[in-house]
């Protein structure tokens, strides 16, 4: 009887903490040799320093992992690791922030060569809460959750043990069960991803809800000022959810932005080509006219053109995912 290959998805709402996660997979592997499929906003999101070549939408990782990106054809990039001579010891699907996981993990099942091995949603304990109150949104995260073999609570490292305890409470009381467990972003035990053992999955109504959001793409024309970028992102009349890329700053090297809701981080690129920033949100809140204008305006102060604004009162922190 053939060896089928091991699969679990990876589910949770947009800046909840997936990219991170499986980044850090991919850099303590040790020997597991990972294959992962990405279908998420924007460019393939996995750190440059891991990759070791790079064709079309494939990319090779240090240590024997692949990694790609598989958009509307999950299931015929799973048929072909299930081919390949020698698959992949195990199988990672980040799914959309905005997909519902049972519905990847019933396409999944249904491939030759492939089994299922669970889900694992991923929630902010900062944020889920919010987040589920949202009356665009909370349908979906609580659908995420409810699909969850283990719900991950990330970033347990920002808030104290009384607050754990009640988002703990509350996500047992929305999705039935006790199966979850709380993490900082950066450590998550792989076993919890690799090791849940054989599932089933039952295809749901609805796949993901898309057609909920939008994006803006931002591409500078000249170097800016990135953390003024990143601080005035967080605005809350934006409509920003989640942003993420590659921007020149005014020194002439590549930064790495995140938003993450009102959080946000600018760090030194390990690329030294920027390829812009992609702003992901509701569309009945994404002001892109909005957007758009407050690059133009740092472009102009850039180029000297007017004043520097001030910059605002929000509140920053950590926010890569």
């Amino acid at each position: 009887m053939s060896v089928r290959v091991p699969l679990t998805v990876v589910g949770g709402y947009l800046g909840a903490g997936k990219t991170t996660l499986i980044n850090g997979m991919l850099r303590s592997a040790n020997g597991c040799r990972l294959a992962i499929l990405v279908n998420e906003f924007g460019a393939l999101p996995i750190d440059e320093d891991l990759i070791v070549a790079r064709s079309e939408n494939l990319v090779s990782i240090a240590g024997g992992c692949i990694c790609c990106a598989f958009g509307d054809s999950l299931a015929d990039a799973l048929a072909e690791f299930a081919r390949m001579d020698t698959p992949p010891d195990h199988v990672l699907v980040e799914a959309s922030g905005v997909a519902i996981p049972s519905s990847i993990a019933a396409t999944a099942s249904l491939v030759s060569g492939m089994e299922l091995h669970g889900t694992v949603v991923l929630a902010d304990v900062q944020t889920i809460r919010a987040r589920a109150r949202d009356r665009f949104m909370g349908d979906t995260i609580i659908r995420q959750l409810a699909d969850a073999d283990i719900v991950v609570l990330t970033r347990s490292e920002l808030v104290g043990g009384d607050a754990i305890e009640a988002v703990t409470a509350w996500v047992a009381s929305e999705t039935g069960h006790g199966n979850i467990i709380t993490s900082t972003l950066r450590r998550v035990p792989a076993d919890i991803l690799l090791d849940l053992g054989p599932t089933s999955a039952t295809a749901p109504d609805v796949g993901h809800d898309d057609a909920l959001y939008d994006t803006v793409v931002l591409k500078p024309g000249v170097p800016v000022n990135v953390r003024e970028l990143a601080r005035r992102l967080v605005d809350e009349r934006l409509g920003i959810i989640r942003a993420k890329g590659l921007i020149v700053d005014a020194a002439g090297h590549v930064s790495e932005l995140h938003v993450v809701g009102n959080r946000w981080s600018v760090t030194p690129a390990r690329v030294t080509s920027a390829s812009g920033l992609v702003c992901i949100g509701q569309k009945a809140r994404l002001c892109r006219e909005k957007i758009r204008e407050l690059l133009l305006e740092l472009e102009d102060t850039a180029a000297g053109l007017r004043t520097a604004p001030v910059a605002g009162t929000a509140r920053a922190g950590p926010a890569k995912t």
